[in-house]
């Protein structure tokens, strides 16, 4: 009520069961009054990118001067990659083949990745982004990262885009994630190849993400 974040809490009871003893599955209480906050709490996320909007703030960021982050912003809403995956990207996470028409690039080891008990990866296959990734990669070392910036700087750049061209200040990064997954479900319906470029292996998790982005971003395209 006072908008204090739910996983406080979680890290809270968790504490208290793993450094007390005598805690130890003695919150059951607790935790099931966790879990109905869970369920009835209405979740805030960042509104979902257009298109549009992604490539505009896109082109900001390669007018002012910061190629890299131009760039993957690009490849963070065609792929519908988390801010940090793409973020933290190096020279060597990326493959190409020889005739640049596709390339792979393994991402760092996550969550999802360790309950699967297998690295993760995408590939794109768009001809532009992979000439702009392949120039890109030239440019810089194998173990370089590709942003050429932190991203703090690049979460000030991005809001300065959003300002500049006058959107909304809640779009955050994460916004190309929610934007690339339901653009690519519109484009194809299919939900089973957005699950796929998208890594979720549960179908419900995934429908309730592209569905409740797809109303998010029509109700602000009706505004």
């Amino acid at each position: 009520e006072t908008g204090l974040p739910r996983n406080l809490i979680g890290n809270l009871l968790s504490g208290l069961e793993h450094h007390v003893n005598s805690l130890r599955g003695a919150l059951r209480g607790s935790w099931r009054l966790w879990r109905t906050w869970g369920t009835h709490e209405v979740p805030t996320r960042a509104p979902p990118f257009s298109v549009r909007a992604a490539l505009a703030v896109a082109h900001h960021l390669w007018m002012w001067g910061y190629r890299g982050a131009a760039i993957l912003t690009c490849l963070g809403f065609d792929r519908f990659l988390r801010t940090m995956e793409f973020l933290s990207l190096t020279a060597a996470q990326l493959t190409f083949d020889a005739r640049l028409s596709r390339v792979h690039i393994m991402l760092p080891w996550s969550k999802g990745a360790a309950r699967r008990g297998a690295s993760e990866g995408v590939v794109v296959t768009d001809a532009t982004l992979i000439r702009l990734l392949h120039g890109l990669t030239r440019d810089v070392m194998p173990g370089d990262r590709l942003v050429g910036i932190s991203a703090r700087q690049y979460r000030v750049l991005f809001d300065q885009a959003i300002s500049a061209l006058g959107l909304r200040q809640d779009f955050k990064p994460y916004s190309l994630r929610r934007g690339g997954a339901t653009h690519h479900f519109r484009r194809w319906c299919n939900m089973s190849w957005t699950m796929e470029v998208g890594r979720w292996s549960d179908f419900r998790t995934a429908k309730i993400y592209v569905d409740s982005a797809l109303l998010d971003l029509t109700n602000i395209l009706l505004l």
